[in-house]
């Protein structure tokens, strides 16, 4: 994640300002403010807790999941995206459309470019739109296990019956469904 923020702002050509060990949300509010810093790539829990005041134009949530009432105060009068991926992706796999306040769920978005995703039953068919059901994530992204967990492994990352011969998928835990919209709701 921090090697997608950096390259974003570089290959845009802003400045990048890091922050330091200090994480407390005073901390980050006050060099987001110092710093005139107009994007920024923020967990819910800390926009929750910054002030309105900042000059923030572009906001990215991501890391967790967003609630309604922080889209409701911060999506107003800037462009507002969540973003999803779980580390088992390597990266983002699904962005949102720009929020808005009033949503009673927020979207975690569509699929990226060389990500799919799958909103499977317990026998791995896929849902209707509407219907609860559990996210996998398939792709140039997927990881191929984890280092000395065999079992966890192999409950995680399953043969991908929507692929190629040998493609896998990563099952998730996550509980969506798909929107009217073409978006998940997480």
């Amino acid at each position: 994640a921090a090697m997608s923020e950096i390259a974003t702002a570089l290959t845009a050509g802003a400045a990048l300002v890091l922050s330091s060990a200090e994480r407390s949300s005073d901390a980050i509010g006050r060099l987001l403010h110092e710093q005139a810093v107009t994007h920024a790539l923020v967990p819910p829990v800390l926009l929750a807790d910054l002030p309105e005041e900042l000059g923030l134009l572009g906001i990215v949530v991501g890391g967790e999941a967003c609630p309604p009432d922080v889209v409701a105060r911060w999506s107003p009068g800037r462009r507002m995206i969540n973003a999803y991926g779980p580390t088992e992706a390597t990266m983002w796999v699904a962005l949102s459309a720009p929020l808005s306040a009033g949503a009673a769920v927020v979207p975690i978005g569509s699929p990226l470019p060389g990500a799919a995703l799958f909103v499977l039953d317990s026998w791995l068919r896929p849902v209707p739109v509407g219907v609860v059901g559990e996210l996998y994530v398939a792709g140039r992204g997927v990881g191929v296990g984890y280092v000395n967990r065999a079992g966890l492994t192999g409950s995680r990352f399953v043969a991908c019956p929507f692929g190629a011969p040998g493609d896998r998928m990563y099952r998730s835990g996550d509980l969506v469904r798909w929107g009217g919209d073409g978006q998940l709701q997480y």
